[in-house]
């Protein structure tokens, strides 16, 4: 039969693959050409929904033979539709709303920030001053600056991960959830780029050298469907992506098969990634206002490590990466277990840090591993300084723990019991140390990342928590009299800490805020900001309300429009967030049912507002995958134990808790429908 093709010139054409039955090749047709069906459908949402000027382009790169796949792949991925963003303008800042200026509260001398290279003023000239007029550490500020000036001008949501070994990652490896190599890719970036910096549960080299290559004991099943899981919310093509339960969220089918995998796991036996995996489960929860959930992955987190003898100092192993890896991921999980005990008001699981000794940045990098960023249209790659970053981070949270550890209790308390002074100013002292050991890349005049003024926002938040719990300091926290400040307006040890400390950090906390929102937006997922943000809108929503308590920390205290200004800049910060975390999303419902109407309708004109329980505004909600939600289903999808800021000693922890104030919530609500539909009952009779 062949031959006698063949002898007629004809091609012969095979429905089924050598080795493949005539049923296996009609479903992978059938597959190929949904694949095509979904990128020709791609194709044409992307040609209605951007610009002509970026349609015309796109149409330029297929005219000229590029694949419709490649293109569109390359459009997704911000290759295109970014390069052609930036290029028109070298610079870019967002505007703040409402007041679109640094408030003058915040404009005082012994205020850093305002000399920054992320200040406007600093970032229109990176040229040094002459060196007679520099100091040694000005001159290296400026000669750091000078040789990586674009970052100053550009968002980090810009940049570009680079990093060879994420060509090679095949999705079909690695999970049964997608086969997709592209997506699986791009969330892996987006998780990369966004998340690990905030917590990462392992070091990222070892974990990508072992997935690119298919195999290898640092990297698994299991881990990889967890990074994933926490990928899928970082990644704003995911339309569901705040939505954890939702199994049209891609993040929930990854998280689905995560805890499938977790659950096969011996965990008398554990292995160095499944510690891992169960790190980044507890930070898929937490994220989404399920830290219920989330603690009890931390609590066998805790048992595992006390298994695996994590925190101690053992002898050397013979392979080094293995070793290597767990010293980093024991210094990662005392970093992660303590942040989420300080942000709830309670100790952390784990007291003491690891025994083994951080390495020197500079001296052995390769410990921590580097972040290599591609800012289009240069082809110079830029650092972020993660070594230094990581270290700095680890010193922090050591302080960090401390505090907790004086200041809260064990598990659940009820209240914020506080801590002597003596200890508050021994703390504020090692605070001191650590800020001003900081090295040039991360100072307060040349931090330009979110890595990098996550760790200024930190330590001013600890400040603010120092100043609020002092136990002898009650009676003034809680007055509602103007606060007494010294006549010289410098710190002065011998006064209220809650007088010249509290302030003191909140204005500086607000001004690193707004720096990182005109350089690089809300936007993008960053799940530190939720305390940040909630913790400016709380306070300004305190100062706006006569005679609010703490209403005299707010930065703006006493200025009506600068508090307006801070507050819709919080809000805008946690609506923009709450596309990615589900936790975001409350915050925001809370804090707005509690605006007056004035301040409602000036947010409305910034944010999209649901009319549902809100003072104003109305709309669709504008966030992706449908409606906000009901009252009812915020209450379903909340089991947190998050305290709403401020809390301070003495405070009722209990009934600040997420969970507890969405419940209030909803009750509310239910009153004032069935007052409602009660009236409108009388007025048909």
């Amino acid at each position: 039969m062949q031959a006698d093709i063949h002898s007629r010139g004809l091609e012969c054409v095979f429905l089924a693959d050598h080795a493949e039955t005539q049923v296996q090749a009609l479903k992978r047709k059938h597959e190929e050409s949904q694949h095509e069906n979904l990128v020709y459908r791609e194709l044409y949402r992307l040609l209605v929904t951007v610009s002509e000027a970026e349609a015309f382009h796109i149409l330029q790169r297929l005219r000229a033979g590029t694949d419709v796949e490649t293109t569109v792949r390359r459009v997704q991925e911000g290759d295109l539709l970014l390069q052609l963003a930036l290029r028109p303008e070298s610079r870019f800042r967002y505007q703040f709303p409402y007041l679109p200026f640094m408030p003058a509260p915040l404009q005082t001398s012994d205020n850093p920030y305002l000399e920054s290279f992320l200040d406007e003023g600093a970032a229109q000239d990176f040229s040094p001053s002459p060196p007679q007029q520099q100091s040694s550490s000005s001159a290296t500020e400026a000669a750091h600056a000078g040789s990586n000036s674009h970052v100053y001008m550009k968002p980090y949501h810009a940049a570009e991960l680079m990093d060879g070994r994420l060509a090679s990652a095949k999705a079909s490896d690695w999970t049964s959830v997608t086969t997709d190599d592209n997506l699986f890719r791009r969330l892996l970036r987006a998780y990369l780029i966004h998340e690990y910096c905030v917590a990462p549960a392992f070091q990222k080299d070892y974990f990508l050298y072992d997935l690119a290559r298919g195999k290898g004991h640092l990297c698994s099943t299991l881990l990889v469907n967890s990074v994933m899981a926490i990928g899928s919310h970082c990644h704003r093509s995911n339309a569901f992506r705040s939505q954890l339960w939702n199994p049209q969220n891609i993040g929930y089918r990854f998280l689905v098969e995560a805890r499938r995998l977790w659950e096969l796991e011996d965990l008398d036996n554990v292995k160095l990634t499944t510690f891992q995996a169960t790190i980044l489960l507890s930070l898929a929860y937490n994220s989404h206002g399920m830290d219920k959930i989330g603690d009890i992955f931390i609590q066998h987190a805790v048992s595992m490590a006390r298994k695996m003898s994590l925190f101690k100092a053992t002898p050397a192993l013979k392979n080094s990466r293995t070793q290597r890896a767990r010293e980093f991921t024991a210094w990662a999980f005392f970093n992660f277990q303590t942040s989420a005990g300080y942000y709830f008001m309670r100790r952390a699981w784990l007291g003491e840090p690891p025994e083994v000794r951080l390495p020197g940045p500079d001296e052995d990098p390769r410990w921590y591993g580097e972040f290599a960023l591609m800012y289009p249209p240069s082809t110079v790659p830029t650092l972020m300084h993660w070594p230094h970053t990581f270290r700095a981070m680890c010193g922090l949270r050591v302080i960090m723990n401390q505090v907790a550890h004086e200041a809260f209790r064990d598990h659940h308390p009820k209240a914020v019991p506080g801590l002597p002074r003596h200890s508050a100013l021994e703390i504020l002292l090692r605070l001191q140390e650590w800020y001003e050991g900081l090295p040039v890349p991360l100072g307060p005049k040349t931090a330009v990342f979110p890595s990098h003024l996550r760790l200024h926002l930190e330590y001013f938040s600890i400040q603010f928590t120092l100043a609020t719990t002092v136990i002898e300091e009650h009676n003034e926290i809680h007055s509602s009299t103007e606060l007494k400040r010294g006549s010289s307006g410098e710190d002065d040890s011998t006064a209220p800490l809650v007088s010249w400390a509290g302030p003191k950090a909140m204005r500086h906390l607000e001004t690193v805020v707004r720096l990182y929102y005109v350089r690089h937006g809300f936007e993008a997922c960053d799940s530190s900001l939720t305390y940040f943000l909630a913790l400016l809108a709380s306070i300004s929503l305190r100062a706006l309300e006569v005679g609010g308590d703490g209403a005299r920390l707010a930065a703006g205290h006493g200025w009506p429009e600068v508090l307006r200004s801070t507050l819709v800049l919080a809000m805008k910060g946690l609506h923009d967030q709450g596309r990615h975390l589900h936790v975001c999303k409350v915050l925001f419902r809370l804090l707005r049912d509690r605006m007056r109407p004035a301040e409602a309708d000036i947010l409305g004109r910034f944010v999209i507002l649901s009319g549902e329980g809100g003072g104003g505004g109305g709309g669709d909600g504008g966030w992706e995958g449908g409606e906000e939600g009901s009252e009812a289903d915020l209450a379903l999808h909340t089991r947190s134990r998050f305290p709403l800021p401020i809390v301070k000693v003495g405070e009722d922890l209990n009934a600040s808790t997420l969970e507890n104030l969405v419940e209030k919530y909803q009750a509310v609500s239910l009153e004032r429908s069935d007052s409602s539909g009660s009236g409108n009952s009388e007025e048909d009779v």
